[in-house]
């Protein structure tokens, strides 16, 4: 499981955000993008250990299958000298049947190579059907008190610079679902 969707998960238990509920646990947070909350919960910490239940190995195991995600595309280019245009991602991908069947966060959906759901032989969804933003990929996921399956993106208004603003929260569990390809499968 991804471990920013984890912790909003957790948030959403105690009814608060994601960022208050880090600030609660850990005294200092330098940021809330996604890749800098998810170094900040890996590191050893007691407060964290003694808050959820979950300890610094099982968190430190949950980087690192992010983490490798990036290695391995690094050393197929290396490897195979295939240069690859896609990026990791700034937001991820979802799989909708596994949402609504309360299934994490993949931390796959992550990669931009990955393009199925597995379980579901579904074609991932890389946006909320409503308002089109990308799940995790902003600063809001972890500002705004939202269940885990809701997405973040701020609503399609104007908004101003600094200011709170509305925010989609659209189920993504109810996004429509293609069948993937036989090819991709």
């Amino acid at each position: 499981e991804q471990l920013a969707a984890w912790w909003v998960r957790l948030a959403d238990r105690y009814g608060i955000t994601a960022s208050t509920l880090l600030r609660i646990v850990c005294s200092r947070v330098a940021s809330y993008r996604r890749a800098g909350v998810r170094r900040r919960l890996a590191r050893p910490s007691r407060a964290i250990t003694h808050f959820t239940g979950v300890g610094d190995a099982e968190r430190k195991v949950a980087s690192e299958g992010e983490d490798r995600l990036a290695h391995d595309r690094a050393r197929l280019q290396l490897t195979y000298g295939v240069a690859t245009a896609m990026r990791p991602r700034q937001g991820s991908r979802y799989c909708p049947r596994c949402l609504a069947r309360n299934h994490p966060w993949h931390v796959s959906w992550t990669d931009p190579a990955v393009l199925v759901c597995i379980t579901h032989g579904v074609l991932l969804e890389s946006e909320c059907p409503k308002c089109g933003g990308q799940p995790f990929s902003g600063l809001t996921w972890a500002t705004t008190l939202h269940a885990v399956h809701e997405c973040t993106a701020p609503a399609p208004v104007t908004h101003h610079h600094r200011r709170r603003y509305a925010t989609c929260g659209h189920d993504l569990r109810e996004a429509p679902v293609q069948p993937a390809p036989p090819t991709l499968t």
